[in-house]
């Protein structure tokens, strides 16, 4: 089927659906805003810039959705907020131009103090920087930098306190510009004394972090050297430039500053960045000299004037060893991260190297969730990677890691940039139970930027032009000559190129901006005759035609729809799709999507026609997928299709064709025609329907089970989800004997990615015995005593109750990790743990917790819960604990969840008595564990008669509540309390618990269960609340 009546018909559609809005709408038809979003808790995290509009958010759940990758919070980004806390944003459209938000995962946020400068436009911004680097401002001075009255002043006290002082001498200090990359209007200036610095360059890229509202991870000369040391930046020059992790400053020619020698000007070569300053050694070219006379120095680098000589470069290939960047990315999955050491294996067209090692940092955590870490590793040099192999040597369910991709950079030869994707679990208890996998190479980028000093009108000419070159291998059978379709997707648009394949090499002028995401090289199925056919591809290129970008992309694939012609790995389809390796954008995976299709009422349709499939998601959509009606089995079409990434699918689109050619009788002419013409009378009618359904706003579909009932799709086998679509309508005609049908997504289901091999008995045991890892973290503002915890862990089956952690060794230090040991009947999948500090030694005041871990010796299933959270004990909190929900790799945590609690106190409670009250919340996931109940002001007086009290409870979800435990201590200055009634209302399950109580609690009996409760839907008017007590309590 032609492309062009699939693409037609789609833009053409009229279904007022959200999901089908978000691919038909185009950017230009609403406003962008600039806003600033802040992390919840931490006042040190860089706002993070993000320019938000409807055509890029359709909801605030896929603007959510996108903070969770940039904004790192332990449950993701749920809930958006005003700065102070007290508004939530639930549309897109609240959010303002140059606004501040905070991203939280609970209710409760913490109220931040933002500068107004954020709230001005960039170019403010700059001019504010500059004020307050040349010192305009003494208020908006930094911290390490002292003024020169302050020197003044302290040279003055020196006197006063006797002390002999020579001469006042003033203060050197240099000023230094900071240019960001690609951003020349964007600068920030610092002064820095060579007496008082005692900043790193990490905490300097830090500050222009916070400046330019980006992160800064790299800074460079003019001339492309690499600043590594505080040093660097007091002898360098005036003017740095700072990059982003995987940026690099073009580099350009500087003709050196030497006086002629004999006539002839030396000129020294600079082609690409430095990663450090402090080798002296230069290379040299000699203009007007030959080959032969020109003198090469030693090899090495310059500092501040560039990388090696291209005939060095040579010469280096041949070296012991090669530097290779590698960075590794962490996926945003459950439970992804890991405390594993990963091992490495290059592949190129030299050899292979040693076994490589990237070690975890206890000072800076690496393979985090979402997370990229960076790797300098040395090996000799391999030529042209192809693949490598990746892996870790921890055995057990949730030991592994899931890895999005690794970048590999070679930037000291080749200048090359390698892509291998990955999106897959290295985990004994996840898919396969893999825990080492090979990663082919997808491609590699080499920005070669010409030195040359172009003319602007040339510049501007020769901005979006670009030229693609795909090389094709073996054609099955020789003499077959296909129709091809080219379609480039990039950031702004998509092109379409048709190309009748006469020749291997084929050649494709672009004239497109934005950045290039993928390629797709499709074959024209109405040209190929129902032949059995195949084209290799071999590989493709993309340059430049201003800069001399290229892009390289590997492909070693086959197009073919039967298996006469054999080609290892390929699956059967007519398209095939591969990413563009960009480092300016992150690389789309390619994923094999797995889809189930359920046939409808086939009426008049006949049994040996094709489907044509296509689907569409927020990122593209695919190629045409080719589906034998013949293959069905119970009414089923199973079907495996590869392309890069649609992101999350919206709709996928039928169609099929009934016709007459052929050689018929006259009667089986007839006999077909009548099929064909009731056919398209169905589709009329149905598309007819379906009109008069929208234009009355009926959420009703014509012709629902004609044709397809439904489709299940999943993108991986690693994947925790599946795409359901149920809902479909037929689409009107545009063609004579062309019937179609668009399915639209109804449901995302979730899906089990556990290893199906992995032995059961494992989780059965009746003991286990675990090893817990409890990191402690140094807090500046407190004194941490060492002492001891208790430790309960609940899991599906039940909970261990506490268990004391007791170590006489003071192993609970800063920075440490404490070691211990326990055993206990198996309690099944563990979902929560909580810690208690034990305060019994009153030097325990605070104890900063920063990691636990458990790790199952018996079959080595591992969980790990990153805290940072500081427990301090105080009058209002004598036993500070803390709960920790647990994920596994296809387990998502529970949410932690602020229970409201209304107790109602009797007309029998005794005035003026003073209460001390432990609450406990039991449910289906559990306990809270006891919690005081004590009043937001002090002073206040709590449960008098005839009176509703209001607190507070957050606790780890704990599903249907079924009890409540209250207990007085005994200790307490009280004689009666009368208890009517207590309700609980849970925001996260929206239902409201009201137990019915009228206990009376003294000294003598201080404990009360409350185990009956009405169950209401919860209102979130408080008078709702305290009327349904009222009615209760009567």
């Amino acid at each position: 089927m032609n492309d062009d009546a699939e693409e037609g018909a789609t833009m053409n559609m009229g279904y007022k659906t959200d999901s089908l809005h978000s691919v038909r709408e185009k950017d230009g038809n609403y406003t962008t805003r600039t806003v600033y979003f802040h992390k919840d808790g931490d006042k040190y995290f860089p706002a993070v810039k993000v320019p938000v509009s409807r055509a890029k958010y359709r909801t605030i759940e896929a603007l959510l959705d996108d903070l969770s990758k940039k904004v790192p919070l332990d449950f993701g980004v749920r809930r958006l907020f005003t700065p102070k806390g007290r508004d939530e944003i639930r549309d897109i459209e609240q959010l303002e131009h140059y606004g501040n938000y905070i991203c939280a995962s609970n209710r409760k946020v913490q109220a931040l103090k933002i500068s107004s400068r954020l709230q001005e436009p960039p170019h403010r911004h700059a001019f504010a920087q500059k004020v307050k680097a040349t010192g305009t401002s003494n208020e908006e001075r930094s911290s390490w930098e002292a003024s020169s009255s302050t020197l003044v002043d302290d040279w003055i006290e020196m006197h006063k306190s006797g002390r002999a002082v020579h001469e006042l001498r003033a203060p050197k200090s240099k000023q230094v510009e900071f240019i960001l990359n690609n951003a020349p209007t964007s600068r920030h200036i610092m002064r820095f004394k060579p007496s008082q610095l005692t900043l790193s360059v990490d905490e300097v890229m830090s500050c222009l972090s916070n400046a330019f509202h980006v992160g800064i991870a790299k800074l460079y000369t003019p001339l492309g050297a690499r600043v590594l040391h505080s040093e660097d930046i007091l002898n360098g020059p005036d003017q740095l430039i700072a990059c982003k992790k995987y940026d690099r400053p073009v580099a350009k020619k500087q003709r050196s500053m030497e006086l002629e020698v004999s006539g002839l000007q030396k000129e020294l070569i600079n082609d690409d960045s430095l990663p450090c300053l402090s080798v002296q050694s230069t290379a040299e070219v000699v203009k007007g000299k030959s080959r032969k006379q020109m003198e090469l120095q030693p090899a090495g680098y310059v500092a501040g004037i560039g990388k090696f000589d291209t005939r060095l470069k040579g010469r280096m290939k041949f070296a012991k060893n090669c530097l290779y960047e590698v960075v590794v990315y962490t996926g945003n999955r459950w439970a992804a991260d890991t405390d594993a050491d990963i091992y490495i294996i290059f592949f190129g067209s030299k050899g292979h190297s040693e076994i490589i090692y990237l070690k975890q940092n206890p000072n800076d955590l690496k393979f985090q969730q979402n997370q990229a870490d960076f790797f300098e590793v040395w090996s000799p040099y391999l030529g042209e990677l192809r693949k490598l192999i990746i892996g870790h040597n921890e055995q057990g369910y949730g030991a592994g890691i899931f890895i999005e991709r690794v970048m590999v950079s070679e930037p000291t030869i080749d200048d090359a940039y390698y892509a291998f994707p990955c999106s897959k679990w290295l985990d004994q208890g996840q898919v396969d139970g893999a825990c080492e996998r090979p990663l082919k190479c997808a491609g590699y980028s080499s920005l070669n930027a010409f030195s040359k000093e172009d003319d602007s009108m040339q510049n501007i000419s020769a901005e979006n032009q670009w030229k693609l070159q795909i090389k094709i291998g073996k054609i099955y059978p020789q003499d077959y000559k296909p129709e091809l379709h080219v379609f480039t997707y990039s950031s702004v648009n998509k092109t379409r190129t048709n190309y009748s394949q006469q020749r291997r090499l084929i050649k494709v002028m672009l004239n497109q901006s934005g950045n290039f995401y993928k390629i797709r090289l499709e074959v024209d199925y109405q040209k190929c005759e129902a032949k059995p056919m195949a084209l290799q591809i071999e590989s493709a290129e993309l340059l430049h035609i201003g800069t001399g970008d290229r892009r390289h992309i590997r492909c070693k694939c086959c197009c073919r729809l039967n298996a006469d012609y054999k080609c290892s790995g390929s699956n059967l389809q007519l398209f095939r799709e591969f990413p563009v390796v960009d480092l300016t954008n992150d690389l789309l995976p390619v994923y094999k999507y797995y889809g189930s299709v359920t046939l409808g009422d086939m009426c008049n349709i006949e049994q040996d026609r094709f489907f044509h499939c296509k689907i569409y998601g927020e990122l593209g959509d695919s190629g045409i997928v080719y589906l034998d009606q013949l293959t069905s089995a119970d009414g089923n079409l199973e079907f495996e299709v590869e392309c890069v990434s649609l992101g999350r699918l919206v709709c996928v689109m039928f169609s099929t064709f009934v016709d007459t050619e052929g050689t018929y009788s006259n009667n089986e002419i007839e006999m077909l025609s009548l099929k064909l013409l009731s056919a398209e009378y169905l589709c009329d009618g149905f598309s007819l329907l379906q009109e008069l359904y929208e234009k009355h706003n009926c959420m009703l579909t014509a012709g629902n089970s004609w044709l397809i009932k439904s489709i299940v799709i999943r993108d991986s086998p690693h994947s925790p989800y599946q795409y359901v679509f149920t809902e479909g309508r037929i689409l009107e005609r545009q063609f004579p004997g062309v019937l179609r049908k668009e399915m639209i997504l109804s449901d995302i289901t979730g899906q089990s990615t556990k290893c199906p091999t992995r032995k059961k008995s494992d989780s059965i045991m009746e003991v286990e015995v675990w090893k817990v890892f409890i990191t402690s973290k140094e807090q500046i503002e407190f004194d941490t005593v060492n002492g001891c915890c208790n430790l309960t862990v609940y899991g599906n089956l039940g909970n261990t109750g506490p268990i004391v952690l007791e170590e006489r060794h003071n192993k609970f230090m800063p920075n440490k990790v404490a070691v211990f040991q326990v055993s206990f009947k198996s309690v099944g999948t563990v979902f929560k743990v909580r810690l208690e500090m034990d305060t019994t030694d009153e030097r325990q005041m605070t104890w900063y917790l920063r990691k636990v871990k458990m790790k199952n010796i018996n079959n080595g299933d591992e969980f790990r819960v990153n805290v940072d959270t500081l427990l301090m004990k105080s009058d209002r909190n004598s036993k500070p604990s803390i709960e920790l929900p647990v994920s596994w790799p296809d387990i998502p945590p529970l949410p932690k969840v602020l229970y409201t609690i209304f107790i109602y106190n009797g007309h029998d409670t005794t005035e003026n008595q003073t209460l001390s009250t432990l609450l406990t919340i039991y449910g289906e996931h559990g306990d809270s564990g006891p919690r005081m109940l004590y009043s937001k002001e002090r002073g206040q007086k709590l449960f008098k008669p005839e009176s509703c009290n209001q607190f507070e409870v957050e606790a780890v979800f704990l599903g249907r509540l079924r009890k409540i435990g209250i207990t007085a201590d005994p200790a307490s200055n009280f004689t009666c309390w009368h208890v009517s009634a207590i309700a609980v209302k849970d925001p996260e399950g929206q239902m409201l618990y009201q137990f019915s109580a009228d206990r009376y609690i003294t000294p003598r009996e201080s404990s009360v269960i409350l185990d009956s409760a009405t169950v209401d839907t919860v209102n979130d008017e408080l008078v709702h609340v305290q009327s349904s007590l009222e009615q209760t309590v009567q």
